[in-house]
């Protein structure tokens, strides 16, 4: 008998830009299932590709253990989309886009928050018109913005990416 390869389970993380939220989400998405191999997280956004991660951003992760100094942006592509088990975005903007415009499933294309939400009460999740006029929770954008903003994202993002990451942990 021989081993099973062990399966991938692809997490794609979205922001606009691809410099701030998603890296810093993805960052920690990484930290906390960097055991497991079976797990692959990237980032994406919809902007040009080849720009660095925003300062802050990159400090914050430093500061955390995560090196993404050697980050560059990506741009999402319906391919992407396509191959990512899981896409987790910062708006709610981001995943209409997603499925709209690049061809994502809507049954696998969550605003972070709202599945770190969705992962610990179940419950439905709004679809249709429905969904558009929820109260979807956000990823807040601390681009230019004070010190005290960038902390309160991050133990945001913080909180959310542990909740996911022990959610995908028991799927």
């Amino acid at each position: 008998m021989t081993d099973q390869p062990t399966p991938i389970r692809r997490v794609l993380v979205v922001c606009t830009h691809n410099r701030t939220r998603s890296v810093m989400a993805g960052g920690l998405l990484w930290k906390y299932l960097r055991d497991d191999p079976s797990f692959v997280i990237e980032t994406a956004g919809f902007d040009e590709p080849g720009k660095p991660a925003i300062p802050e951003a990159l400090q914050l992760l430093n500061d955390h253990g995560v090196d993404a100094s050697a980050h560059r942006s990506k741009q999402v592509t319906p391919e992407l989309v396509r191959s990512s088990a899981l896409v987790l975005t910062a708006e709610r903007q981001h995943v209409m886009r997603i499925v709209t415009d690049l061809g994502g499933n809507f049954d696998a294309t969550f605003t972070l928050p709202e599945f770190a939400t969705y992962a610990m009460t179940g419950g439905d999740r709004p679809t249709g018109l429905a969904y558009l006029r929820a109260d979807i929770p956000e990823v807040e954008d601390p681009t230019g913005r004070t010190h005290g903003v960038w902390q309160s994202v991050w133990r945001d993002l913080d909180g959310w990416c542990q909740t996911v990451a022990a959610a995908l942990r028991h799927r």
